[in-house]
Order: C-alpha cells, then sequence, then structure tokens
C-alpha cells in the first residue's frame, strides 16, 4: 500500500519498514486500478511493514478492503532477512476469477492513478 494511501484510510503516520512477502504474486484486477495478491509459489510481492497499529485502525483497514479481501497472518522478510509475522489483505478465493494474469504495476500506479485514487478516498472520508 502506498503510504499516503495508508495514512489517509488508517488515519495516522506511523514506524514502516520495507518488506517483502514471500509466497505471493501481485496482479491487475479486472476494472480496478488496485491489485489483489494471492499465494503463488517462488513469487514475492515487495510492500511495507507498518508497525504498532491499534485494533480500531485494523478495523478501518478492514472496512476500506471490504468483503473481497481477508485479513490474514502471514511471514514477511525485511531487507536484513528477518522474519516477522504481519497481517495482509488477500483476495478471496470466490474473487480470484477478477484476477488477471497480468502484473500490477506500482510505477504506473503511482504515475497514472494516485492522485485520483487519494482525492476519491477523500471524497469518501477517509
Amino acid at each position: 500500500m502506498f503510504n499516503e494511501v495508508f495514512e489517509a484510510v488508517a488515519g495516522i503516520s506511523i514506524e514502516k519498514e520495507p518488506c517483502v512477502l514471500p509466497g505471493y504474486a501481485r496482479f491487475k484486477l479486472s476494472g480496478q486500478v488496485y491489485p489483489g495478491i494471492m499465494e503463488k509459489r517462488h513469487a514475492s510481492v515487495p510492500g511495507v511493514l507498518y508497525r504498532g497499529l491499534s485494533q480500531s485502525q485494523l478495523h478501518r483497514l478492514d472496512q476500506y478492503e471490504g468483503d473481497e479481501f481477508l485479513r490474514e497472518l502471514v511471514m514477511v522478510r525485511n531487507e536484513q532477512q528477518r522474519y516477522y509475522s504481519a497481517w495482509v489483505y488477500v483476495l478471496q478465493p470466490k474473487y480470484t476469477n477478477l484476477l488477471s494474469q497480468e502484473s500490477w504495476d506500482a510505477v504506473e500506479f503511482e504515475r497514472q492513478y494516485l492522485n485520483d485514487y487519494l482525492a476519491n478516498l477523500h471524497r469518501q472520508n477517509y
């Protein structure tokens, strides 16, 4: 998740650290600008580990992610090769038909969609 999106949704700025989610892949979702992730051997997804979230902040994130995604406890790896337990939102199996086989490109999202995406979040009172 982009830091600006996280801060808008969670309502805070907190400690974060670059990490990788091994055993998962990130794909474009049909008709959406945001991705979905699912398990995939020999793949990995770069991301950010946010530390110190409260239950109310997790609840805000759960609401934002909606019914298409499940919050699952997984292991992520930081740049020093240490593993940590972390919550991640995985596309529910009943929605995997919405995934394309095309990888989602964070650079493309940031360049083409991030500003409009953030404006839409603010309109939704995030």
